[in-house]
């Protein structure tokens, strides 16, 4: 076979030799951009610092010379540090380690944090990225950005840009065919390691999605063996089938008309960006408008959210209950001892006095129980409670009233409802109210 490609000894190629190898059939003259031999590496600490420092797909001229001393251990330290370079070969170990297990997705962040995430993918139309930039900066906004590892490379202005404007980013991924687990590993691992040497980006990245579609089996294993979080959103307000619709007003309509609460703390919304055909404004207004009208929080990175000390693990794992909490409640702890409990801590009211009212008790028992409600105490003190507790807007602007008057409260709640909201929950148990049971 014909040779197609000539090495040239230097960065620098003079134009004659690059003439000659033109007149000689080359297609091609490659230039090393460094050169190494024998006496560059007198340990193997030498040669793991000069791949360290080397940027991906380099090409290192090494010169041979077999009368140098050293030469063996050299070529083998350098092959073994670039070894550890091959991003496909380290996908596979973390695989094998991983041994199949796939993570979970998440589309809410639980956090006591007064903020809700805006989170993007799509690059591609500047106009309206420019204009959606603008938009957030006026609302004091930081959002994450989920940019593939093609637009890492092919983009780097625009990912510049987004870093420049105090963004953060996250790594997009595109699921095309019969991508595997291995393939997904190197690709976010490839986009994790662009953004430090190519941008500075000091932040471990930790936060991937795909940027179309739903996930696949094998992102989830990606994601458990490189230890990435795999941020979905609790809603998508960009749908194709308005592509070509020009009015903010007529999206968000569309999308809350029946949905009158606010956003919850934590909420994670994504933006598919590029889609709207007809508009380079729309998407913007489009964000501006669901805060405006949705939301009582402030816009917030998810990528700084997430490791907040305000976040927090939920549900909870067993062990990791307070023990002076674990085991207090179990079945059976009442039997006997039912209205003898209920003598002592059930602080009713005078119009809660029937059997519909109060199902499961007889009217022997009802009449036993307080219906005074209330604490006698010598403090001249009146006790403040809430119960179904609502939703974040009403929820907080009642905890910065009490806050301003320096009350505390008891909030009763039904538990089967604490996980649509367990957020606000703990907020107000942060904020040093007492929680009660509604039954």
């Amino acid at each position: 076979m014909q040779p197609t490609r000539l090495l040239a000894g230097s960065a620098a190629v003079p134009e004659e030799k690059r003439d000659a190898a033109y007149a000689c059939y080359y297609a091609q003259v490659v230039a090393a951009q460094t050169s190494v031999n024998a006496l560059s590496f007198l340990k193997e600490e030498d040669a793991e610092g000069f791949v360290r420092e080397l940027p991906r797909a380099s090409l290192v001229l090494f010169h041979i010379d077999n009368a140098q001393a050293g030469l063996l251990n050299a070529l083998t330290w350098l092959t073994s540090s670039l070894r550890e370079t091959d991003l496909s070969l380290k996908a596979g170990e973390m695989l094998t380690q991983n041994a199949g297990q796939e993570a979970q997705a998440v589309n809410h962040i639980y956090t006591t944090e007064r903020a809700v995430a805006y989170t993007f993918s799509g690059l591609g139309n500047d106009k309206e990225l420019s204009y959606l930039l603008d938009t957030l900066d006026k609302l004091s906004a930081k959002a994450l950005f989920f940019v593939t590892t093609a637009e890492l490379q092919e983009s780097q202005s625009t990912v510049q840009k987004l870093l420049s404007r105090g963004h953060d980013v996250g790594l997009g991924v595109r699921l095309i065919g019969q991508t595997t687990a291995r393939q997904l590993l190197s690709d976010l691992l490839l986009g994790r390691e662009l953004l430090k040497s190519e941008f500075g980006y000091q932040e471990e990245v930790t936060l991937a999605r795909p940027v179309y579609g739903h996930l696949s089996d094998e992102l989830r294993e990606a994601a458990s063996a490189g230890g990435f979080t795999l941020l979905m959103a609790r809603a998508n307000p960009v749908k194709s089938s308005d592509a070509r619709e020009t009015s903010a007003e007529a999206v968000f309509e569309a999308i809350y008309s029946d949905a009158p609460h606010m956003l919850q703390r934590g909420d994670v919304l994504h933006f598919t960006m590029n889609q709207y055909s007809q508009s380079d404004t729309l998407l913007g207004d489009l964000a501006l408008l669901i805060h405006q009208q949705r939301n009582l929080y402030g816009l917030h990175s998810a990528a700084k959210m997430v490791k907040s000390e305000l976040c927090y693990a939920y549900p909870l794992s067993d062990d990791a209950v307070l023990p002076s909490v674990r085991g207090r409640i179990h079945p059976g702890q009442l039997q006997g001892g039912l209205m003898k409990a209920m003598r002592e801590r059930y602080i009713g009211s005078h119009w809660v006095n029937t059997t519909g009212m109060l199902p499961g008790f007889i009217r022997s028992e009802i009449a036993a129980i307080d219906k005074k409600g209330a604490i006698p105490n010598d403090s001249n003190m009146v006790f403040l409670s809430f119960d179904d507790w609502g939703t974040d807007g009403t929820i907080t602007k009642l905890l910065d009233v009490l806050k301003k008057h320096d009350v505390i409260a008891t909030f009763f709640v039904y538990t089967g409802n604490v996980v649509y909201n367990p957020n606000l929950l703990r907020a107000i148990a942060m904020e040093g109210h007492t929680i009660g049971c509604h039954t």
